[in-house]
């Protein structure tokens, strides 16, 4: 069994990687969010789809 703290760890990664992959556009709002989750704006396309 795995303790908690890799769950969790386990958890975050796999949104930080789905929100990697989402279409986004390039506002604030978005950035601020990409910020706290430590995801460089260089790694998301800017089409405008998503969020």
């Amino acid at each position: 069994m795995r303790p908690p703290e890799v769950i969790s760890e386990i958890i975050l990664n796999t949104v930080r990687y789905k929100l990697m992959g989402a279409k986004v556009r390039k506002t604030a709002k978005v950035q601020r969010l990409l910020g706290e989750w430590k995801i460089g704006s260089n790694t998301i396309s800017d089409d405008g789809d998503f969020l």
